[in-house]
Order: C-alpha cells, then sequence, then structure tokens
C-alpha cells in the first residue's frame, strides 16, 4: 500500500462513526483513528449512531460485535440504507466464533479484537477503504464500458437505418431506370 507508513489515504482522512457502549474502547478506537487524521464521531446506543448517520456521510463504521442479534441486524441494515458502499468493522474484546460468523453475515469486512489489535486499527482501516477506492473505480470503469456499449449499439442500429434506407432508394432508383430503359 502506498503511505503504509502513516496510513493515510491518497484522498485524505475519512469520516468514522464508533457505535459501541463501553465508553473505554470507543475511545481508544477514536483516539487511535484520529492520530492518524480521520474524522470520527462516536454513537453510545443505535438511535445515536442512525442520527449521526442521516446528518454525516460515513466512510467507515466500527460495531461493536457484542450487540445481541437482532442489533446488529438493525444496524447493517441502517447502513445499507444510507450508503451501501460504507464499510463495516467490528470490535470486540474477545469474539467467540459465532458473533464473528454473526457479523460476516451481516455484512461485515473485518472483525478486530480489542485491545490485541488496537495498533492495527488504522492500519486495517486504510486497506478497507483502499479496496473501497479500488472497487468504487472499477465500478466506475464498469458503468462507463456499459454506457460506451449503449452509444456504440445506438450508433449501429442508426447506421444499419440509415444503410436500410440507402438501401431502398438504390433499389427504388435501380427499378426507376429499368422502367425508363425498356
Amino acid at each position: 500500500f502506498k503511505n503504509i507508513n502513516n496510513h493515510k489515504l491518497e484522498s485524505g482522512p475519512a469520516n468514522i462513526l464508533v457505535l459501541g457502549s463501553e465508553t473505554s474502547t470507543v475511545d481508544a478506537i477514536r483516539a487511535s483513528l484520529e492520530i492518524h487524521g480521520h474524522s470520527v464521531t462516536t454513537a453510545t446506543s443505535i438511535s445515536s449512531f442512525e442520527e449521526v448517520s442521516c446528518n454525516e456521510k460515513i466512510s467507515v463504521v466500527f460495531v461493536s460485535a457484542d450487540y445481541d442479534e437482532t442489533s446488529t441486524e438493525t444496524i447493517f441494515e441502517s447502513i445499507s440504507l444510507l450508503s451501501p458502499t460504507t464499510v463495516a468493522i467490528g470490535y470486540s474484546s474477545n469474539p467467540s466464533t459465532n458473533q464473528v460468523i454473526q457479523f460476516i453475515r451481516n455484512g461485515g469486512s473485518d472483525l478486530i479484537n480489542i485491545p490485541k489489535d488496537l495498533n492495527r486499527v488504522a492500519e486495517r482501516t486504510h486497506a478497507l477503504l483502499q479496496k473501497q477506492q479500488e472497487d468504487k473505480e472499477i465500478q466506475d470503469r464498469a458503468n462507463y464500458a456499459v454506457r460506451l456499449c449503449g452509444k456504440m449499439n445506438e450508433a449501429r442500429h442508426l447506421a444499419e437505418e440509415t444503410n436500410d434506407a440507402l438501401n431502398n432508394e438504390l433499389a427504388n432508383v435501380n427499378c426507376e431506370t429499368q422502367q425508363k430503359m425498356q
């Protein structure tokens, strides 16, 4: 990755939302990300998460994997409705296999073990944002190719219509010429 040492994206810092009820963990993640230049907002409840998500453009959401399944599904539903390209990263102090599976099934991109992986939060965030940016560029190129194919099909269709019209005109002129020669 470019700029791996300072973990900053070429496009600048990201807007990140950290959601969790354990203040010390939320503050540790926030501090780790702010040191690397990201703008971080915290939320301690699902309702405050939804309020912030509606009012700010968020690139990454850190979500506690310790929420129950219903809450986790609600969070991911909100993320997908507000911005389907938002990266969701989970965190937990001791994630069980079921938590990891549930988080990934709901659409999570990564699950970080806190405090063990706290020093890698910015690095992993950078990697996911870089992937998100690359995916967007690929999607943009694919959309451009589709638009280009559409324009080429329109031009081909117009050329076919013009060709047909010229062939009909040529056939009419040929018939008229043959009738005059008789």
